[in-house]
């Protein structure tokens, strides 16, 4: 990433120190924190986009509802593949 331009951040006393701790905490420095929010922010991040990891696919037929539902969901659990 190139950096073109640079612009400043008034900041509370408050709000400074908690940045700093937050950079410490991440091993990296109040800017790339800031440019990281600000990149976020702007960059138009969609739900998907956000949560990408944990978006899957069904791989079966339609979705069933009621208590066939209860009675296939059984043995599914969270995290699992397949």
């Amino acid at each position: 990433m190139k950096l073109d331009a640079q612009f400043t951040v008034r900041l509370s006393s408050e709000a400074l120190h908690k940045l700093r701790q937050e950079a410490r905490r991440r091993g990296s420095t109040p800017s790339s924190i800031v440019r990281h929010l600000v990149e976020q922010e702007l960059g138009g991040n969609t739900a998907l986009d956000l949560s990408w990891r944990w978006v899957g696919k069904v791989r079966k037929g339609p979705v069933i509802h009621g208590r066939k539902a209860r009675t296939a969901l059984k043995d599914w659990h969270p995290g699992r593949r397949g």
